[in-house]
């Protein structure tokens, strides 16, 4: 195995650091043995799809098996300890020019991590060595299980074209490597930058703040914009009124015609589409438009417009008019994720959002990067929909750090305005919810996933990844929520007009909800699995702020029914996680007239009204009546005395969300992208 990454290919690669005191670089076996294990867990995979009859009974006891026993091969602990040594040891960090920390990836050091992972890999062989290994049985299963194994291991040895070769596994643990210490670099920059934007103003500059409004840097930039009178010109990929089914139908149809290859240049269509699309936009996003054509739906018209707007903006990026087609490029990839398979929508993304950061730096780069926000922000939709967590985590975060850096360049590049400032701050925010969104969406499915026969072991390793999870949708959501509060101060500054505020009316509900219901998963998962970065009394002392956030809720102007039992779920959480049913809303003012009557200000929370609301509705109960993982069931238990177990016992929702995944994230910590970037 060692010929596979031999010391000359390491010295070239600059993994292992052995010319400091002349010695050959020597860690090469122990990665060349995690690629060979991590090989052949993906390898006897291939062979169970492919020897396997779906179909067939007598195989489906040798398919659970190997869906146990293949998790011990695609994870091992030598891959977790290498992950967490791609952060510890990532990056050097050297002082700025402003006396600033700042990530310098071109010190990461590769070498240290590979180093001190050949000493511990070696001592968690041993260990694993002392303790027996769980016993599968020696049943017709193991014994079929285990000669696709011998096959793997064969064919893998003796290098004869198997469907995974070792090779390929070295360059996926450096490229793994690589991108840990690229993510942590990211989070350690997004820090700095979240830290700066909760800054207060020094004494002088308060004195000139407008009552009612923060007193924070981002009013200072906003005030001396405007002061130099640069307002700017809001951008949005919608109109103010909105276009016909006639004149939709037509666009759509030259938009067919561009994609059947049509002659019209790219900078052509584009400027078409600028003076229609938006208008299109606004009726297809908002129902608008009138009677519809029986042979165009909806849905294939946004279809038909995304993929053409698309196809011109990654041909002619730098076109006067690709500003206004990127926003509503952008407007439609959000529903269009929703309608389309994520394989579809990664075909056209991927090309226009490419295509837009490769805009030179320019006054046209500055105008694009607000849409550009907002086309990444839609990226993990689909994927997160369809349950393809581990891609869906990527582009969520890969949103986030550009977001950041867009707003960061609005405020600070010296060509920036009002306009452009805000635009940057709502993609943000959007950016910010949906990472959080994606993240919740991925805690949830682990947590309501069946285990089978996993081992004490792994299902400690599982409640801990599920922890990092948690932790990180609560980061993410803690930083939307900053950038709502900062979305509220500029609208109370006027310096611009609400309607030019390019922020959809239902996030600031949905913000607000998500807030609560990620402290409470995030609680949940610390008592129920504590780790030593956080005590439980440090969690027990931020539950108490949910009734708050719940009042507040109440009294938003637009609130949905999808609303109504996002708070019916939190009332139920925080009542077993609290073990007090106290009503949540009890002390409101001013709630919503559309109020349920259960979620209206009362001395205690009725449950069982709670859950006929849900019932009646058609509404699942979120993740409380399926929970799997047994130490959150039982500290949820212990936390209401008992109460959660007899409400469970009596409690009967036909509809139950359904555990789907078609891969776990290979996230061991995901909360280290960003730790330490919400004050507690």
């Amino acid at each position: 195995m060692r010929r596979l990454l031999t010391p000359d290919i390491a010295r070239e690669a600059q993994l292992f650091d052995g010319h400091a005191t002349g010695s050959e670089p020597t860690p090469t076996v122990e990665v060349t043995r995690l690629a060979f294990v991590l090989a052949v867990g993906a390898v006897v995979g291939h062979y169970v799809g492919l020897h396997l009859d779906p179909v067939d009974e007598a195989d489906e006891s040798v398919r659970a098996l190997a869906a146990v026993v293949c998790r011990q091969w695609s994870e091992p602990p030598e891959m977790h300890e290498l992950r967490r040594l791609s952060v510890d040891h990532g990056v050097h960090h050297a002082p700025a020019a402003d006396g600033q920390v700042e990530p310098d990836l071109q010190h990461a050091d590769l070498q240290t991590a590979f180093r001190v992972f050949v000493e511990n890999a070696r001592a968690l062989r041993l260990g694993v060595a002392a303790t027996p290994p769980d016993s599968h049985g020696d049943g017709p299963a193991a014994r079929r299980l285990s000669i696709l194994f011998e096959l793997a291991i064969a064919d893998l040895s003796d290098d004869v074209q198997p469907p995974v070769r070792v090779v390929d596994k070295i360059i996926d643990i450096v490229w793994t490597v690589a991108q840990a210490m690229e993510r942590h670099a990211a989070g350690r920059w997004m820090q700095e930058f979240q830290r700066r934007l909760r800054q207060d103003l020094p004494p002088r500059a308060k004195r000139a703040v407008d009552p009612g409004t923060s007193a924070t840097y981002l009013h200072e930039v906003l005030t001396k914009l405007a002061a130099a009178n640069r307002i700017g010109t809001p951008a949005s990929g919608r109109a103010d009124s909105a276009a016909s089914w006639d004149d939709i139908g037509r666009l759509v149809a030259q938009a067919q015609s561009y994609l059947s290859g049509d002659h019209r240049s790219a900078d052509r269509i584009l400027t078409e589409l600028a003076d229609e699309l938006p208008a299109a936009v606004t009726a297809l996003t908002t129902g608008d438009g009138g009677a519809q054509d029986p042979d165009l739906t909806p849905a294939d018209a946004r279809w038909e417009l995304f993929r053409a707007s698309g196809r011109a903006l990654a041909r002619s990026p730098e076109a006067a008019a690709s500003v206004t087609v990127a926003g509503s490029f952008a407007e439609l990839g959000w529903v269009v994720a929703n309608e389309q398979k994520p394989h579809a929508i990664r075909d056209v993304n991927e090309a226009v959002q490419q295509e837009l950061r490769r805009v030179g730096p320019s006054k046209q780069a500055a105008a694009l990067a607000g849409a550009v926000s907002r086309i990444l922000r839609a990226r993990p939709l689909a994927d997160s929909k369809h349950a393809n967590f581990a891609v869906a985590q990527r582009a969520a975060h890969e949103a986030v750090i550009y977001g950041n850096q867009a707003y960061d360049n609005a405020l600070h590049d010296g060509v920036g305005d009002v306009s452009r400032v805000v635009a940057a701050l709502t993609g943000l925010q959007l950016s910010l919810l949906q990472a959080g969104g994606v993240f919740i969406r991925s805690t949830e499915t682990e947590l309501i996933m069946p285990l089978g026969d996993a081992t004490k072991a792994e299902r400690e390793r599982h409640a801990g990844y599920i922890r990092g999870l948690a932790t990180t949708s609560y980061e993410y959501v803690n930083l939307a929520v900053a950038r709502l509060h900062d979305i509220r101060d500029v609208k109370r500054t006027g310096l611009i007009k609400d309607k030019d505020i390019n922020f959809p009316a239902t996030s600031e509900a949905q913000t607000v909800a998500m807030g609560m219901r990620t402290l409470l998963l995030w609680a949940t998962m610390h008592l129920a699995c504590p780790d030593s970065s956080t005590s439980p009394a440090d969690v027990r002392a931020l539950i108490p702020s949910v009734p708050a956030q719940f009042r507040e809720m109440l009294t938003l102007r637009r609130l949905s029914a999808l609303n109504f039992a996002d708070l019916t779920r939190i009332a139920l959480h925080y009542a077993f996680l609290q073990d007090d049913l106290d009503h949540p809303a009890k002390g409101a003012e001013g709630i919503h007239p559309a109020t349920p009557e259960h979620l209206r200000p009362a001395g205690t929370l009725d449950l069982d009204a709670c859950g006929r609301f849900l019932t009646e509705n058609g509404y699942d109960t979120g993740i409380l009546d399926v929970i799997q993982v047994d130490v959150v069931r039982r500290r949820l238990e212990e936390e209401s005395n008992g109460r959660y177990r007899a409400w469970l016992a009596d409690y009967a929702n036909p509809r139950k969300r359904r555990p789907a995944r078609i891969s776990l994230s290979d996230i061991v910590s995901p909360s280290t992208r960003i730790r330490a970037t919400v004050p507690w």
